[in-house]
């Protein structure tokens, strides 16, 4: 990928790491193979950048692979639909009664807990 004259190749390696990075706080390591997974990444953060369209080095690059591309695109809709939630995910107000359900150890007495110790 990196040898390959793609446009901003640099940028897009970066941004691709990124997605493979993020792509780890989803299911989608578990159920995927690596390469699959890194060859979505790659379109994800393409597609980000908004020069897939336009890069036509990239698209003869990835129709070369020997892939399926179906799972690809299961891939790809995976990861937005994650980077989707992180967007409209509201930390304040919804991790707040997420931790207020957690149920709390009981609390020892003191008293039997010390004659348990001796």
């Amino acid at each position: 990928m990196k040898n390959a004259s793609v446009q901003n190749a640099e940028h897009l390696y970066q941004d691709a790491w990124r997605v493979c990075n993020d792509s780890l706080k989803s299911d989608v390591a578990l159920l995927y193979p690596p390469h699959m997974v890194a060859i979505a990444a790659i379109m994800v953060a393409a597609l980000m950048r908004g020069g897939y369209e336009k890069d036509k080095e990239l698209k003869n690059w990835l129709a070369e692979l020997n892939v399926d591309y179906e799972k690809i695109l299961e891939i790809q809709q995976m990861l937005f639909s994650m980077y989707s939630v992180w967007r409209t995910f509201d930390e304040q107000t919804q991790l707040k009664g997420l931790l207020e359900k957690i149920p709390r150890p009981n609390q020892i007495n003191q008293t039997a807990h010390n004659v348990h110790i001796q």
